[in-house]
């Protein structure tokens, strides 16, 4: 399946659930609507922050004034230096929601949406998150 197709639609609906705030990593080319969905939850009060490796940004077709509305609307874009990445084998598309929640696709099986709200589940990837972000 085309990257383009991850993260997938039942990945964007749960994602849209979200109501105080989501962290999303996003690893591979992803569609326009879960951009677009980031921001329309931003312009509604949930604080985004997203994390994308710096390769990714000229391969997607995002204008800046994407990422400056995003910001107008409280939200954050970081630009991961690629080679600091440190995801060993499948690049996996996740977001952690409301503090409580992980969802995960895999881009090698995006038919495997998981989600869980286990605190080792969620921990582990915040973990991750926070590995990352302080490289941006």
């Amino acid at each position: 399946m085309a990257l383009s197709k991850i993260p997938t639609d039942h990945f964007l609906a749960e994602l849209g659930h979200a109501r105080r705030s989501v962290k999303a990593f996003i690893p591979a080319i992803a569609g326009l609507r879960l951009f677009l969905l980031l921001l329309e939850l931003a312009k509604k009060g949930v604080r985004v922050e997203i994390v994308l490796p710096a390769s990714l940004l000229p391969k997607l077709d995002l204008k800046e004034a994407y990422f400056q509305n995003l910001q107008r609307a409280g939200g954050r874009a970081f630009l991961f230096p690629d080679d600091q990445l440190p995801l060993p084998g499948p690049r996996q598309f996740f977001a952690l929601i409301d503090e409580e929640e992980v969802l995960y696709e895999s881009a090698l099986d995006p038919a495997a949406l998981h989600r869980s709200r286990q605190e080792t589940d969620y921990l582990r990837f915040q973990r991750l998150y926070d590995r990352l972000q302080p490289n941006c």
